[in-house]
């Protein structure tokens, strides 16, 4: 019974996530490109489609949390990829986007992908709490935010570059953005989950995970934000679902 409650729970919540993010890039259409700068982050909030979407998308990620609490990653993750499903149609029937035969290609594989890393990943070990590492998550978070940091720059430089030149984004550019954004959301959960376990000998591990977790997921939205802005919708978050299972 758990597990089929587990399994409805991963379909509401992979739909709403994949629903609200088709919201945020038909709202982005009539928005800037995402920064930090006061005058454009204000019209983002301003924006009831932006934000009703990333209520969707916030509340699918809660909701998935759920999902993990009551069965497997191996069970939840194959089933979570239905919302992919949802996101294709909603990018056909209403966001009027279209993908090359490669791109669907390369969508078709990394969703097999997804599914088959999912139903092949083992539960947590009954010692999991005495196996996990702060300092080695902490590590890990490190270098990745170096490398996340060292390509956005690049990608920053290109940018203006490209702007002055009059040119748009490219989408590749939007696809290895997906790829940041779910290399955040993942280390995201593993910063959430390590801060749980190692709090069953130090409580002061909890606060300090949930902290990384709340900046990680941030900077993963952000990401995918400027993803969705510039390329196509389905491309950025299958790279964001892939990236995520893989970190």
């Amino acid at each position: 019974m758990t597990a089929w409650t587990a399994i409805c729970i991963t379909v509401v919540a992979a739909t709403a996530n994949n629903v609200g993010k088709a919201m945020q890039k038909e709202a982005t259409r009539s928005l800037p490109r995402f920064s930090l700068q006061g005058d454009v982050w204000r019209q983002y909030i301003a924006s009831r489609s932006w934000l009703a979407g990333l209520g969707a998308d916030l509340g699918g990620a809660l909701l998935m949390i759920a999902a993990f609490a009551l069965a497997p990653v191996s069970l939840v993750q194959p089933v979570s990829s239905v919302g992919l499903v949802s996101l294709a149609l909603l990018q056909h029937f209403w966001l009027r986007e279209r993908l090359a035969a490669g791109e669907w290609a390369a969508v078709a594989l990394a969703g097999v992908g997804t599914i088959g890393l999912g139903a092949t990943t083992e539960g947590a070990p009954p010692d999991a709490a005495a196996a996990a590492s702060p300092l080695r998550m902490a590590a890990v978070v490190v270098l990745t935010l170096i490398g996340i940091g060292a390509t956005s720059l690049h990608r920053m430089v290109r940018h203006q570059h490209r702007r002055k030149k009059g040119g748009a984004p490219k989408r590749e550019g939007a696809y290895v953005l997906g790829l940041q954004a779910g290399a955040c959301f993942g280390l995201s959960a593993a910063c959430c989950r390590t801060g749980l376990l190692m709090a069953q000998k130090r409580v002061v591990y909890m606060p300090v995970g949930l902290a990384a977790s709340v900046a990680l997921t941030s900077a993963g939205f952000t990401l995918q934000t400027v993803g969705l802005k510039d390329g196509n919708s389905l491309v950025v978050c299958t790279a964001a679902a892939v990236s995520s299972m893989v970190s």
